[in-house]
């Protein structure tokens, strides 16, 4: 009776060993990994991937180490708008702040613009990812982490001044979306109001 007891006892150990050592290589390779997929996809314009995720049941407004999705893909110079547009279509909050910093997606665009500006000497904005910011409702005049609104970021580039020209006139548009955005809310809660 006590070598039955003892071999069953024997059995399943064995079997909640290989189930803890199951459980400890799920944990350490598959999750963790399955969780950065979509901020690889975000950061290097990946939409399909992305897209994907988000129809299985991704949350649009996760974050890693402090970072959202949405602030991720606009930050990335490898991003396209195809990839932000599915984000915003998901519900990411265009207004998601890095950790931190205090910083939102159009910050993070202007300032791996200038980030880009100083290392090349070339100037390159997505204006389209901030346009689709802008035009969800993003607050166009937060501040980075020291105190900065992207037009400030803009009128600090010390470059040649066509960059900087340039700049400007990218985020004239984006302040024009911003503006269209709020309109819009404004008439349609006038609209709203009315019809009470």
């Amino acid at each position: 009776m006590k070598r039955k007891l003892f071999k069953a006892f024997l059995i399943l150990s064995v079997i909640a060993a290989c189930g803890f050592i199951a459980t400890v290589i799920y944990y350490t390779y598959f999750w963790e990994r399955s969780y950065e997929v979509p901020f690889e996809a975000a950061f290097f314009g990946q939409s399909d991937l992305l897209e994907k995720w988000l129809s299985d049941g991704g949350d649009p407004n996760a974050s890693l180490e402090g970072w959202p999705l949405l602030c991720v893909a606009v930050g990335s110079p490898k991003c396209n708008s195809r990839t932000v547009e599915i984000l915003l279509r998901h519900g990411a909050d265009p207004n998601g702040i890095v950790k931190g910093t205090g910083s939102n997606g159009i910050v993070n665009g202007v300032e791996i613009s200038a980030f880009i500006l100083a290392a090349s000497n070339s100037f390159s904005i997505d204006i389209e990812n901030l346009l689709l910011l802008a035009a969800s409702g993003a607050n166009i005049d937060c501040r980075n982490s020291r105190g900065k609104t992207p037009v400030e970021l803009i009128a600090n580039m010390n470059d040649a001044y066509k960059h900087r020209t340039l700049a400007e006139k990218a985020f004239e548009q984006v302040r024009a979306a911003a503006a269209q955005y709020q309109e819009s809310r404004g008439s349609a809660s006038h609209m709203k109001k009315a019809g009470e």
